[in-house]
């Protein structure tokens, strides 16, 4: 019983030194683009300055282009992915992150291609950021955001946003814990008491659900 209760403590920081193992990736990246505009540079996508406003000189902006647009960050080495967060700008809405790919390859390889909100934009309706889970456990050693159409579904011929980070850890991640059962008072809107734990972790109501994308207001 001694012998149990002090390797209690062991095991939950053990658990923690596993959680904090958990970085944004992108700080520490080499950030490009397919260009570079209006005073932005590609490192502006990646300095860790949330500001959305513009004129704070923190906002990540391409020239005018007939596209694709595409913001990208290289690491140093191969990295387990877990999450992609997008700021989005807070002075205007645009709609340039919209119809995009996320894009990973490790070396020469493309190990995951995805696209997400092809009819609208990760700034709809005021939303200050986006993310998406679906990349979990991808080793990559590059990220990229690129616009399929610079036309569609936002006439904005240009890709903005305020800051992307890219969560993961240099060593493999734990997997997920499955729920045994969850339960709620009645679901209402059409929803399921088990979208709460499904993975999936987008929050725009609208959004399909198999796109694992976050919208947050």
């Amino acid at each position: 019983m001694l012998r149990s209760l002090l390797f209690l403590p062991l095991l939950l920081l053990t658990c923690a030194a596993a959680r904090a193992a958990l970085t944004n990736l992108a700080r520490t990246g080499t950030a490009t683009a397919s260009s570079e505009g209006y005073g932005a540079i590609a490192a502006d996508g990646n300095d860790g300055n949330l500001n959305g406003t513009f004129g704070a000189g923190s906002v990540f902006h391409t020239l005018n282009e007939t596209g694709p647009s595409w913001w990208q960050v290289a690491f140093s080495g191969a990295r387990y992915l877990d999450h992609v967060r997008i700021f989005n700008r807070v002075d205007t809405i645009q709609g340039s992150v919209g119809n995009f790919r996320v894009i990973a390859k490790l070396g020469a390889t493309e190990v995951f291609n995805q696209v997400f909100l092809p009819s609208n934009a990760t700034d709809s309706n005021n939303c200050r950021a986006w993310g998406t889970s679906a990349l979990r456990g991808v080793q990559a050693d590059t990220v990229r955001i690129e616009r399929v159409s610079n036309s569609n579904p936002s006439a904005a011929n240009f890709l903005t946003f305020a800051e992307c980070e890219v969560w993961g850890s240099t060593t493999a991640l734990t997997p997920l814990l499955s729920p045994v059962s969850v339960t709620a008072s009645p679901p209402g809107f059409s929803t399921a008491i088990g979208e709460a734990s499904d993975g999936d972790i987008h929050g725009n109501y609208s959004a399909p659900s198999s796109l694992s994308d976050l919208a947050l207001a």
